[in-house]
């Protein structure tokens, strides 16, 4: 939580504190020369981060066929295909990761609408490159 609005505040009667201690003056008396003012309002906090809704369900058996793997000069190409079982369209997101336990070398994301009871192909090009030894490809689906 930020404290700034209250020590601005606090700073300002300071100032107007150690101004009123000081040594008679012929200064003009304090009608004539108004003290700054503070804000009237202070400025509003930050918005909250938006928050992300979770996917309805994990349906990764709804994608068959996958093949992931990186090429000779080591890109990475992903394809598989999705079936929508169900008796409405539905549309899916996948989510692809190359990578280690340790660090992601490349990553992407499809959406995809499909008809009750059809199928269709599903590629992403240039997933990772040069990704570090040991490295694997994970998909996940949702909708």
């Amino acid at each position: 939580m930020q404290n700034w609005p209250f020590t601005v505040v606090l700073a300002a009667v300071g100032i107007f504190t150690l101004g009123a201690c000081g040594a008679p003056s012929s200064a003009p008396p304090p009608s004539a020369a108004a003290p700054p003012s503070a804000p009237s309002t202070p400025p509003s906090p930050p918005s909250p981060a938006p928050s992300v809704s979770a996917p309805d369900s994990l349906v990764t058996d709804a994608l068959k066929n996958v093949q992931c793997a990186a090429d000779a000069h080591g890109i990475w190409s992903f394809s598989g295909t999705l079936h929508n079982t169900g008796t409405a369209s539905v549309k899916y997101t996948i989510a692809i990761a190359v990578g280690t336990t340790s660090s992601v070398a490349g990553h992407s994301m499809i959406e995809k609408e499909v008809a009750a009871g059809a199928s269709t192909e599903v590629r992403a090009a240039e997933v990772a490159q040069a990704a570090p030894a040991g490295s694997t490809c994970d998909a996940v689906v949702s909708k």
